[in-house]
């Protein structure tokens, strides 16, 4: 901040010239506003969920193009988890004038049939399955939080919690996440209703370059301890 300070005096000399543009800041997009396609935290979060549902999963899972299967268009580029695992030593890269989507703690229904018996009993009843949502996330005690962007730690990361919104997808014939994921067979060509919330982050465009996003969350479910740590290597053109 005392650098960008310095450069603005420096160049408010009355010569004509522009100053240069301050790098954008490093931090979440205010989780109580639209941002991007007139769309909230909600609606980026379903984006996110038919993005991995309507991908071959082949295709999603082909750390060559840590964006596979997005909108090259969108303003918004998706992260997961599986790429923060086997993104290096090549990391990540995309346009430095995207903002950045990923989940904290993603909290979900994404189907209406499993053949998982760990799996609660099938539901069509949207309002059930946000029950169950809704119980995960209050069953969900967080112990640690932590999210480090280079340097620097972002100021609560728990304020990107959304309520349990429900979309629907059509999965991906044949190599899909519903199979892969829960077993289901036959997949039918649209799941609905499905619902997601949690906590997610949707991080301001960041300058071009290398950058790292680690994230940490450790916490516990009706008893058993969960803890994920992972980071995300990225090279913004």
């Amino acid at each position: 901040m005392a650098y960008a300070l310095v450069a603005l005096s420096a160049s408010a000399c009355g010569d004509g010239t522009r100053p240069p543009d301050a790098e954008p800041s490093i931090g979440m997009l205010d989780p109580g506003k639209k941002h991007y396609e007139g769309r909230g935290y909600p609606e980026w979060a379903v984006a996110y969920m038919q993005w991995q549902f309507q991908t071959a999963a082949s295709i999603l899972w082909d750390v060559k193009d840590c964006t596979a299967g997005q909108d090259a268009t969108s303003p918004v580029v998706f992260l997961e988890q599986e790429i923060a695992t086997n993104t290096e030593p090549r990391p990540c890269a995309f346009s430095s004038e995207k903002a950045i989507l990923f989940p904290l703690l993603s909290l979900a229904s994404p189907v209406i049939h499993y053949t998982d018996s760990a799996m609660p009993l099938p539901s069509s009843d949207v309002n059930e399955l946000k029950r169950r949502v809704n119980e995960s996330i209050d069953d969900f005690f967080i112990e640690e939080a932590s999210i480090r962007v280079d340097d620097r730690e972002l100021r609560q990361p728990r304020e990107g919690k959304i309520e349990p919104t429900e979309y629907e997808y059509s999965p991906y014939p044949g190599d899909n996440l519903l199979y892969r994921y829960y077993g289901v067979t036959p997949v039918p060509p649209v799941v609905a209703p499905a619902v997601v919330g949690g906590y997610w982050v949707l991080l301001a465009p960041l300058a071009r370059g290398p950058h790292e996003i680690s994230i940490l969350l450790r916490g516990s479910l009706s008893g058993p301890i969960i803890r994920n740590q992972f980071t995300y290597h990225l090279m913004l053109e």
